[in-house]
């Protein structure tokens, strides 16, 4: 019996105030005296719990410090990495600029020969109606030399549009050189 009560009043002991807690000790232990080795164990109990949880506190300190060495230290080999990478395109940069000015001119040569060819056209379109329209006031050798004329206007063209799907193809080859080699 004294062993229950003893039990009743420690459990209402670890939920009550400290003042409280004190003086129902001094009840429970004026009733029993054999309670104070059961006080005493408890006693240890807890001053092992707080051990316990000063030890989890140091070790959690000290494992966030590590934790954050390891972050700076990763931070820092990061930012390394990425210059060695910088590094590292800087090697292409004599191709890429290379490929980048034969672009530019291969550009500006697709304009010159897309501009001949818009006048070639415009030249073969005029002198056709003038074919059509004067054939028949000009003599046989007259309309063989306009003939001529418009068939060298032709091939001409053809040339053009030949050399214009080269420039054109040539570009693309250059333009897929720097897409392959962007960072």
């Amino acid at each position: 019996m004294r062993l229950v009560v003893g039990a009743l009043i420690l459990a209402g002991v670890i939920g009550c105030a400290r003042d409280n807690r004190e003086e129902l000790i001094r009840k429970v232990l004026s009733a029993d005296p054999g309670f104070s080795e059961v006080l005493a164990r408890y006693q240890q109990i807890r001053n092992l719990e707080a051990t316990y949880e000063q030890e989890l506190e140091l070790k959690r300190l000290i494992v966030d410090r590590q934790i954050e060495q390891l972050r700076q230290g990763v931070a820092a080999t990061a930012e390394e990495v990425e210059r060695k990478k910088r590094g590292l395109y800087g090697r292409l940069d004599p191709e890429r600029e290379a490929w980048q000015e034969a672009l530019g001119r291969a550009e500006d040569g697709l304009r010159e020969l897309q501009t001949q060819r818009a006048s070639l056209g415009r030249a073969i379109v005029k002198l056709r109606k003038v074919v059509r329209l004067a054939e028949e006031a000009w003599t046989d050798e007259e309309r063989a030399r306009q003939q001529e004329q418009l068939q060298d206007m032709v091939r001409d063209g053809d040339r053009l549009d030949r050399e214009i799907a080269l420039f054109k193809e040539h570009m693309q080859l250059l333009q897929t050189k720097l897409r392959l080699v962007s960072f």
